[in-house]
């Protein structure tokens, strides 16, 4: 985290003081444009777009890690390695399904804009919430048929599927992770047809965060 930190301050400066060129922009002055974007009070300060950026290296790099590393442990626990090796077509299903069953981010912590209600519990402006999208993810009133089961053959709306959060904090980086995780799963799948799992991981013990710290395949 210091090393991240120090590399994204000695970038966001020297990126600060050089002109872009037509048609491209740095990361760092770029979003610092965007900071002056007028809905905001004010323009982001040097240490919050180093912070910004910081999020956005180690949110896009770890959640679409552990997607596959989970993903890759339920196709092989549940059987269905297989089954996407023989049907490789079924591999947009697969890391739907995987994020589904397994989300990255089981947890996300939100405070309440305005007063209001969900349900019939009073929710005062300022309160501090935890939304649990892991839960969501298995809700039976959304998924009917066994949302506990993993099935790389379930039909889904990926609108229903809150592994990328939901509306205005919905990860801006869904399209990518999606790419990732389908090259990746599909090309170990492609080699290693028939692996097996050999051993049981730990997984990790935060509470936000769902993923094995190791996963041990036989190639065959």
């Amino acid at each position: 985290s210091l090393a991240l930190r120090a590399y994204l301050t000695c970038l966001a400066r020297e990126q600060a003081a050089q002109p872009c060129s037509a048609g491209t922009t740095h990361i760092m002055s770029g979003l610092r444009k965007l900071s002056a974007c007028p809905v905001m009070h004010q323009p982001l300060s040097e240490d919050e777009v180093v912070n910004t950026s910081s999020h956005f290296a180690l949110g896009g790099y770890l959640s679409t890690e552990f997607l596959i590393i989970t993903g890759a442990h339920n196709l092989l626990a549940s059987g269905q390695w297989k089954l996407l090796a023989d049907e490789p077509g079924l591999i947009e299903r697969a890391v739907w399904e995987m994020l589904r069953y397994d989300a990255p981010f089981q947890m996300a912590d939100r405070w309440v804009a305005r007063d209001c209600y969900l349900g019939d519990v009073a929710l005062p402006a300022g309160s501090k919430l935890v939304v649990v999208y892991g839960s969501a993810n298995r809700d039976e009133k959304v998924f009917p048929e066994r949302p506990g089961e993993f099935d790389i053959r379930r039909d889904y709306d990926p609108q229903q599927i809150y592994g990328f959060g939901h509306g205005i904090h919905r990860c801006i980086g869904e399209k990518l992770a999606l790419a990732t995780a389908a090259a990746t799963i599909s090309t170990l799948v492609k080699a290693f047809p028939d692996a097996k799992l050999s051993g049981k991981g730990q997984w990790l013990a935060d509470p936000y965060f769902r993923s094995l710290d190791a996963l041990a395949v036989l190639p065959r």
